[in-house]
């Protein structure tokens, strides 16, 4: 009988690679709290996305995020919706880690036909564009509740 051994090197690559993914939403109550917040639609995905507190605002010590991906049966057969999927993963590893925001968490929804028959570099650039939109309504709403907080402290 041969056994094959695994080296170091090989496994703390494995390893480190597992720790760099962006972890996952999973429960669907998650992916409904998301739904509540801000998104962003664009002709090949709709990016949503939603603070991970329930006031509104980022969390300052929060320092990950969470994206989920979905597809619903519109998109296709089966073997498109996991395309879909497939390409929805690849271009939000891509582009979270530049464009979004710590404390925040995303939806990424595949759209019909438009998310696997556009090319991955306009995928790219319209999942940016729409992280870009929900990164400035997230700021505008955190600079509204910052200012609403102010008033209420000064009136009591």
């Amino acid at each position: 009988m041969h056994v094959v051994q695994k080296t170091d090197t090989k496994m703390s690559c494995d390893h480190n690679m597992k720790h760099n993914k962006i972890p996952r939403l999973k429960k669907r109550a998650q992916f409904l709290r998301i739904a509540k917040g801000f998104y962003a639609v664009r002709p090949a995905l709709i990016v949503q996305g939603c603070a991970q507190n329930d006031f509104g605002y980022s969390v300052l010590d929060s320092h990950e995020m969470k994206i989920g991906f979905t597809a619903s049966k519109k998109v296709g057969n089966a073997v498109t919706r996991n395309r879909a999927k497939r390409r929805l993963r690849a271009c939000a590893e891509d582009v979270l880690p530049q464009c979004g925001r710590m404390g925040y968490d995303y939806v990424f929804i595949a759209r019909y036909q438009n998310t696997v028959q556009t090319s991955f570099i306009d995928l790219l650039a319209q999942a940016r564009s729409a992280i870009d939109e929900l990164t400035r309504r997230a700021l505008k709403q955190e600079a509204l509740l910052a200012v609403s907080s102010e008033l209420r402290e000064k009136d009591l």
